[in-house]
Order: C-alpha cells, then sequence, then structure tokens
C-alpha cells in the first residue's frame, strides 16, 4: 500500500475538501503532479480501511487468537480490496506523472528547436548588448544550430 506518512491528517482533509467538490471536477484545475497526489486522496478511506484490516490480523495473530473462517476471510477480502486499490492508484499516479514528464521533456525539446531557428542577424539586440557579446552569441548559435541538426534532426515547424 502507498504510505501516506505523517500527513494522514492532511489526506483526510484534502479528501474532505474536494469530496464536496468533487475529485474530477477538482482533477480538471490542477497540475498533474497534483492530481497524483489527489488519486491517493481519494481513496484515503479505502486505503486506510486496509491498513484497519491489516492491524486486526496483526493483533489477532499477536494474541494467538484464530478468527472464524467467516471472519478470517472477511479480513483477508479487506486487505486484498485495499491492496487492489493501492495498485490502482500507483498506476494512476506512474500515468499522469509520466504524462508530466513527457510534457516537460516536449517542451524542451519545442525550445531547444526555438533556439535552433533563431535567426542569426538579431539587429535590434545590438543596442541592448555589450560589445563583444554579439559575436559570442552568433558563435554559441552557430556551434547550437550545428549539434541541433545532430541531436533533434531536421528541424521541421
Amino acid at each position: 500500500m502507498p504510505v501516506l506518512g505523517s500527513s494522514d491528517d492532511l489526506f483526510m482533509k484534502i479528501h474532505a475538501i474536494f469530496a464536496q467538490l468533487g475529485f474530477a471536477a477538482a482533477a480538471a484545475h490542477v497540475d498533474l503532479p497534483d492530481q497524483a497526489t489527489l488519486c491517493a486522496a481519494e481513496q484515503y478511506f479505502a486505503l486506510q480501511q486496509g491498513l484497519v484490516w491489516q492491524n486486526m490480523a496483526a493483533k489477532f495473530a499477536a494474541e494467538g487468537l484464530d478468527p472464524t473462517g467467516e471472519d478470517e476471510a472477511r479480513i483477508k477480502a479487506g486487505i486484498e480490496h485495499a491492496a487492489e486499490i493501492s495498485r490502482c492508484v500507483a498506476e494512476k499516479q506512474q500515468q499522469l506523472l509520466q504524462q508530466h514528464a513527457d510534457q516537460l521533456m516536449q517542451a524542451e525539446l519545442d525550445f531547444v528547436r526555438y533556439v535552433c531557428n533563431l535567426p542569426l542577424s538579431l539587429p535590434g539586440m545590438y543596442n541592448i548588448v555589450q560589445p563583444g557579446f554579439m559575436s559570442s552569441l552568433i558563435t554559441a548559435c552557430v556551434r547550437l544550430s550545428q549539434g541541433c541538426a545532430d541531436m533533434i534532426g531536421p528541424m521541421s515547424g
């Protein structure tokens, strides 16, 4: 199960607020890493129930008590249900975080493509930069554009 850590109180509060607002509606207004957090908050009580079932099983074992067949089946089902929810939450979080990483990578690639397509002649910059800077900038742009072709392939808009 995901470790909720010492912030259980925070997850409970987040759950209470977003349960009223609607988790899907709230997720539409936050970034992907926060959506990943909302996944765990949305399932907070189901995950906590799993911990209760685990604690109950551990206490029975520690005290040497054998639960009835029906009780044992219910405890096992509760633990398995929480474990399945935990796996689903972790999978959804992984998807959201991978999507976020992909978006960041694409933004970085778009920036590199933009920089590689900058014109080497920037007349307006001569008024705002120090002498000698433009020659260094142009040299850097030429080197960058040569490296960009190898790094990202053909420059298509």
